[in-house]
């Protein structure tokens, strides 16, 4: 495994009876870059970003994180090596403020987990860390809000920041972008392309303009198999992927 690559994807296999949702799959991560997957629905990214994540054991395969595999490692294993994820769905704790979200984030990282059912609060050494990565992903001025009450796209920042709060080295996105309207995507897109070079990024995003706006790299996926990997530019001018996906839309661009 070369000096560069934070993550490596070997093989990989995932299997639902006779469906092959994860077939022979090799993917390469650098670190510091934003690597997105993309693919039609089915394409099995999702189930791909639980495997990595530990959510889901691999039928066949390796994963390396760091050179170590990681192959079957539970998921707080994998989190304690640096590996953070947030989901297509908003998960937050919705009684909570804000603030306090974030920092029952920051307690986790500092106490590995313990103590975490108590609310995080009254702790400078906690709620000051919190307070920053709250002003980073753009929400300083909601700090003392509830989460339930927050927009949508704000309650994806949130969840960025508590993601971000573990200090991770690679963060699985899984699409971020969900549900958001135009100009909350593009909060999170500057948010996002804030991190590049700072947090290693594997993003699965549907909005086609925001991958291309933020990748270095881009790999497809049809059908559990990686058809191709590249620049945006050579992923937009891939004959196999404007037939295989991009399809109509890559014309039009």
């Amino acid at each position: 495994m070369s000096a560069d690559l934070l993550l490596a994807v070997d093989g990989l296999e995932k299997r639902f009876g006779a469906l092959k949702a994860t077939d022979g799959l090799d993917l390469e991560v650098r670190t510091g870059e934003i690597h997105a997957l993309i693919g039609p629905n089915g394409a099995g990214k999702s189930t791909l970003m639980k495997q990595l994540s530990g959510e889901m054991k691999p039928d066949a395969g390796r994963i390396l994180f760091r050179g170590a595999d990681i192959t079957y490692a539970t998921a707080p294993r994998r989190a304690r090596l640096g590996i953070a994820r947030s989901y297509q769905i908003t998960s937050i704790f919705p009684d909570y403020t804000v603030l306090e979200n974030v920092a029952t984030a920051v307690q986790m990282r500092m106490t590995g987990g313990a103590g975490i059912l108590r609310r995080a609060k009254g702790d400078a050494d906690i709620e000051e860390p919190a307070l920053k990565l709250i002003e980073r992903v753009g929400l300083s001025g909601a700090h003392d809000r509830l989460a339930s009450a927050l927009a949508h796209g704000q309650q994806r920042q949130l969840e960025c920041a508590m993601a971000l709060a573990l200090e991770p080295s690679l963060l699985l996105l899984d699409e971020p972008m969900a549900g958001m309207g135009p100009q909350e995507s593009a909060i999170m897109v500057e948010l996002l392309r804030g991190l590049r070079g700072q947090v290693t990024t594997l993003l699965v995003e549907h909005d086609m303009d925001a991958v291309f706006s933020l990748a270095d790299r881009i790999t497809v996926l049809v059908y559990g198999k990686a058809i191709a990997t590249g620049s945006p530019d050579e992923i937009r001018n891939n004959p196999a992927v404007r037939e295989a996906y991009l399809g109509e839309e890559a014309d039009a661009s």
